[in-house]
């Protein structure tokens, strides 16, 4: 496992990391603003989660976190599928399954960052070596959960910024934010 930094863009860092070494986390996240821009029928307002151009200025800002849009979005750009492997589950969601793709990268998810994932030294797999490759990271996740390296999103506790409130759970937190328009949260 390569640890990425802790510091809101770790997806960013993990993608760059596995696929596009020369590229930063900011024009990563450029190259999804990007596609959102010049695809409005594939990322509507449904798909994103709220209006557009507040999506665009939302990736654009480097405090914000990224997911499931942003990783399909980079699936596609370099055609690879990438597997999501959650530490606390050990569900793995694979973005870019039945493209075609010839490779395969994988991230371990602890339930609030990305780590990427290096698979004997390598960190590109190909569709030959996938059986014993997906294992092996199966195997990691488990390690990981016997540690305890993994965020209970449940019962995690956050405290909003603006108004100090402190929120239960991922659930508790969306439901304050969605009230009262507040959106910033630290652990607490």
């Amino acid at each position: 496992m390569q640890k990425m930094p802790d510091d809101n863009s770790c997806l960013f860092h993990g993608i760059s990391f596995l696929l596009d070494p020369s590229r930063q986390p900011n024009s990563l996240r450029q190259l999804v603003a990007n596609e959102v821009q010049s695809n409005p029928v594939q990322w509507d307002e449904a798909t994103l989660g709220k209006p557009r151009a507040e999506y665009i200025a939302y990736i654009q800002d480097p405090l914000r976190w990224g997911g499931q849009v942003e990783l399909n979005i980079f699936s596609s750009a370099y055609k690879t599928e990438i597997g999501v492997v959650e530490v606390q589950s050990g569900r793995c969601d694979i973005y870019g399954e039945g493209s075609g793709y010839a490779k395969r990268v994988y991230l371990l998810h602890s339930g609030l960052h990305f780590d990427a994932v290096k698979i004997s030294g390598q960190t590109q797999v190909s569709s030959q070596s996938l059986s014993a490759a997906h294992a092996a990271v199966l195997q990691l996740a488990a390690e990981q959960r016997s540690s305890g390296n993994f965020v209970d999103q449940d019962t995690m506790r956050l405290r909003c910024k603006i108004c100090g409130y402190i929120a239960v759970g991922d659930y508790a937190a969306r439901s304050h934010a969605g009230g009262t328009g507040h959106k910033e949260f630290a652990p607490a």
